[in-house]
């Protein structure tokens, strides 16, 4: 068997061959994180047959996901390794500082060692899924993002509308209200029974006319700051934090859940 231990990073990565008994067969060697590169890791190893050729990797992020993508197809075997297995070996040595080209016969090491989880078919369809999951945590942070800003902006020009809403600003019907009327004052001119029309339609029946009375109430008592620039954003941050909910929605209805039946086949 040919071990072969690949130190990942983001545009480059290095690699090394030993046999079983730990000769080395391929002195360390760079190459980058791109299909030139790629081609260079191939040829290196050309000669060898691709049955007996067994890669390591560092299970570190994400940057090694490509050159995954790209040599399981073509028949190897691969080993993903968890860094404190290579770090207990790096330890060990007398030099514990980190060096890319050592590394890789490190990773090499906890192959022969038997340190490692064998890389699968249904292992690849799970990279592809975990990089849609890896998008919709970021939708996630930017929709918490905004609704803190909306929060922040609401605190100064309606802090009365945090109590009526029971500590909960990040309701429909809330959002429906601040698109049409994003202040005390626009709300205090608005008739009852648009209010209330709009209360119902927004909570589907939740909200009734008592509680447009309550609201227009609160807001001719507002201690909030009339100010048309937070007024402005509260509208825009509504309008994002809408399209942000549902592109979540479409996400995962569609795209994740259609995923996972593929990677269940």
């Amino acid at each position: 068997m040919i071990f072969i231990g690949i130190d990942i990073a983001k545009n480059s990565h290095f690699a090394s061959a030993v046999n079983s008994d730990g000769e080395v067969l391929v002195n360390p060697f760079s190459f980058e994180n791109s299909k030139d590169g790629f081609n260079i890791f191939l040829n290196k190893f050309k000669d060898y047959p691709i049955n007996e050729c067994f890669v390591g990797l560092e299970s570190t992020g994400h940057y090694g996901d490509n050159l995954i993508n790209h040599i399981f197809p073509k028949g190897f075997k691969i080993g993903m390794i968890n860094a404190i297995q290579t770090n207990s070996l790096r330890n060990s040595n007398i030099r514990k500082t980190k060096n890319d080209k050592i590394d890789t016969f490190l990773i090499s090491k906890c192959l022969i060692l038997g340190n490692y989880t064998l890389v699968q078919e249904k292992d690849i369809k799970l990279i592809k899924l975990r990089t849609l999951c890896r998008f919709r945590f970021d939708i996630i942070q930017s929709q918490t993002r905004l609704k803190t800003q909306l929060t922040s902006c609401l605190d100064l020009v309606f802090p009365e509308l945090y109590g009526f809403f029971k500590g909960n600003l990040h309701l429909n019907t809330s959002y429906k209200l601040l698109e049409k009327y994003s202040t005390p004052k626009e709300v205090s001119k608005v008739r009852i029974g648009t209010l209330s029309k709009l209360f119902h339609s927004a909570s589907r029946g939740k909200y009734r006319y008592e509680d447009a009375e309550r609201i227009k109430k609160l807001a001719k008592e507002s201690i909030g700051v009339d100010n048309t620039a937070i007024s402005i954003q509260i509208k825009f941050l509504i309008k994002q934090l809408d399209l942000l909910k549902e592109q979540i929605n479409d996400y995962e209805t569609y795209y994740i859940t259609k995923f996972i039946k593929c990677v269940k086949k």
